[in-house]
């Protein structure tokens, strides 16, 4: 499933995801050229996986215009039905993934460099490989997102 409306350059964006099956390796596909058209695995683009049996890692990783595949980084975990939050920060070359697993428990967060797409669409991706396997995902959340990170001060208090 693609978000075909706009193209997103540098952006925050928090999606939570729960496998049905403990080895589904759905995930979230951005800065994504992807169509309709073909496997989701083979979109050219970003994408942020859960682990499967296979594979034991939550891997990002980068698919080329040809469908060939790079690993960015990935942080080794068993596969699990939990429900899982990756928060994905792009800025630049600059790609981060934060990942909670369950939500509110802080896993890891996978980072990268790299140019080769900097902007494109957000998509979700099931494992199209076996109609039985139905992952849920919930919570959308986009937005722009500026390095560094705005910050809040507080000044002194005053009292009557």
């Amino acid at each position: 499933m693609w978000w075909k409306g706009q193209q997103f350059t540098d952006f925050r964006f928090i999606a939570y995801l729960r496998a049905d099956y403990s080895a589904d390796d759905s995930g979230v596909l951005f800065r994504s050229q992807g169509s309709e058209v073909g496997s989701y695995r083979n979109q050219p683009g970003y994408r942020i996986c859960c682990p499967a049996s296979t594979s034991d890692d939550f891997t990002l990783y980068r698919i080329d215009s040809g469908g060939g595949v790079t690993t960015l980084a990935s942080y080794s975990a068993p596969d699990s039905t939990d429900t899982v939050r990756f928060e994905i920060m792009c800025y630049g070359s600059s790609i981060k993934v934060r990942i909670e697993r369950p939500p509110g428990t802080y896993l890891t967060t996978l980072e990268a460099t790299d140019t080769m797409w900097s902007s494109g669409y957000i998509g979700l991706g099931a494992p199209e490989w076996n109609p039985d396997r139905n992952p849920s995902f919930d919570t959308f959340l986009v937005a722009k997102y500026v390095s560094p990170e705005p910050s809040v001060s507080i000044g002194g208090e005053e009292t009557p």
